[in-house]
């Protein structure tokens, strides 16, 4: 961790199920939480905490997506997002994610040291009800020079997919002339 880390933390905890305490974060701009910062979704009992990407126009996410624990939390992605971090970690997967029709949600690695992982345990789809949604590209990082691009470590997506299209990419390696490390794979998915 750094100095420089922000984490931000989602509660929806009223804990009285009756749903009305849901909580969303609308985030309409690019997002920079350093490398070892994120968002932590914390849904009790009844309740949703939901992180929602609608800027309008591409749009970027440096930070971890995080569950509080297993199944908490929504991500809903409304336009194109890059992210270059975890979403949803082993054992705390993020609860379900929307990718709208036509929109693209990419987990890109980097060659940075940083492996990274992708665990949803509900369903990805365009609107939590099981409606088409567009893209989900998860890719291993790309070698730069001799540095080996970051693998993607777990992608695990244990409920349904209804997507347009699901993509899993390794990393493309570097030039030999410029010391050929290898791209980033993608493993346990």
């Amino acid at each position: 961790a750094d100095a420089n880390d922000l984490e931000i933390v989602v509660n929806a905890t009223a804990n009285d199920a009756s749903g009305g305490d849901d909580v969303t974060l609308e985030l309409k701009g690019d997002v920079n939480l350093n490398v070892g910062g994120g968002i932590t979704l914390n849904s009790a009992s009844g309740e949703v905490a939901t992180l929602k990407f609608n800027k309008g126009s591409a749009q970027t996410m440096v930070g971890d997506i995080k569950a509080a624990a297993d199944g908490e939390g929504v991500v809903d992605v409304n336009n194109a997002l890059t992210t270059n971090d975890d979403i949803g970690v082993a054992g705390t997967g993020i609860g379900s994610i929307q990718i709208a029709s036509g929109v693209t949600l990419s987990q890109t690695a980097l060659a940075a040291s940083d492996a990274l992982t992708f665990d949803v345990v509900g369903n990805i789809d365009a609107d939590g009800a099981g409606a088409t949604g567009g893209t989900l590209t998860i890719t291993g990082g790309a070698a730069s020079g001799t540095t080996v691009g970051d693998a993607i470590t777990l992608a695990t997506i244990t409920g349904t997919t209804t997507l347009t299209a699901l993509n899993f990419t390794g990393g493309a390696g570097a030039a030999n002339a410029s010391g050929g490390g290898d791209g980033g794979a993608v493993i346990n998915a």
